[in-house]
């Protein structure tokens, strides 16, 4: 597998990981839909990884190295970026924080997530496809 075989199958997890997130929003999984939101954008900035041939071992790791490479030492929107740490910040409380009743996720947190999800994911896409050398492309589906 070629280093832009991994980016593209890293976009289309993040874009199964938005389906998903939307079919459990659908149907009022709503905790769950925040969670798989977070995982699109995650494989996606996972995605900016891989086109640099660079990888991390942790979340904090890919946040990190990601705002380092896209928004730092090239083009990425920052305004954008910050939407990796704020949709993080979102999946610990619904996979972790017990204070937070399951049933008190509701459809907003979830629309959101998934909005949010999606800006990122598109807007990585469309910095991946600016930043290919010439020459190259590689194959997306959506």
């Amino acid at each position: 597998m070629t280093y832009l075989d991994e980016v593209a199958a890293l976009l289309e997890r993040a874009r199964a990981n938005l389906r998903d997130a939307t079919a459990n929003h659908a149907g009022g999984r709503f905790r769950i839909a925040v969670t798989v939101a977070y995982y699109g954008s995650f494989c996606a900035a996972k995605a900016v990884l891989a086109f640099h041939r660079e990888g991390a071992k942790t979340h904090k790791g890919v946040s990190k190295q990601f705002f380092r490479l896209a928004v730092v030492d090239s083009d990425f929107p920052a305004e954008t970026a910050s939407l990796l740490s704020v949709m993080q910040d979102q999946r610990l409380a619904a996979d972790y924080d017990l204070s937070i009743p399951v049933d008190d996720w509701q459809e907003h947190d979830a629309s959101l997530a998934i909005d949010r999800s999606t800006r990122f994911v598109d807007e990585v896409q469309a910095w991946l496809i600016r930043n290919l050398p010439p020459g190259e492309r590689f194959d997306l589906r959506r």
